[in-house]
């Protein structure tokens, strides 16, 4: 991998998904301190996890070039039951219960904002995808004719004339 790859990755997939997490994380950490004056030990942390889970999986789905809503959506949903059926479940987690809302809020919140980064990247593909097939195609189709024609032209020969319609 080159360092304009790493770059490229940096600028069009870290830093939108760290943007989303700070977008969603922020705010509703802020809400939490001051807004509902919640104090429970590790809760910005918490908040994290969740933000960077919830734009790491928007940012998978929008960028995608298959159909994966219909696998990620299912799975989505299962974990978070799973882990609000634990932690609800758990007498030593009691303290976290209070702050698990707001954690699926930043994970609904990074997924949907990740979700149209992600899109974005796609749509930035698939017009690049697009452009090369034009070039291509008008490279096929036009310069390697003349350079085909200027090279029998060099060697004397008479160049073929198209057989087109009358």
């Amino acid at each position: 991998m080159s360092p304009t790859d790493l770059s490229i990755a940096f600028i069009y997939g870290f830093l939108p998904v760290l943007g989303a997490i700070a977008l969603s994380v922020l705010p509703v950490y802020l809400f939490v301190r001051l807004g509902s004056g919640l104090r429970i030990p590790g809760q910005l942390v918490f908040l994290t996890a969740f933000g960077f889970l919830g734009g790491l999986i928007g940012y998978a789905a929008g960028a995608s070039q298959q159909s994966i809503i219909g696998t990620v959506l299912p799975t989505l949903l299962t974990l978070i039951t799973i882990l609000l059926g634990y932690a609800f479940s758990k007498d030593s987690l009691s303290e976290l219960r209070p702050i698990i809302p707001y954690c699926l809020l930043v994970l609904i919140i990074g997924s949907l904002f990740c979700l149209f980064v992600g899109g974005r990247v796609k749509r930035a593909n698939e017009e690049y995808e697009r452009k090369y097939s034009e070039w291509l195609l008008h490279y096929e189709k036009v310069e390697l004719e003349v350079e085909k024609a200027t090279q029998l032209h060099n060697l004397g020969l008479e160049v073929p004339k198209k057989a087109g319609p009358q």
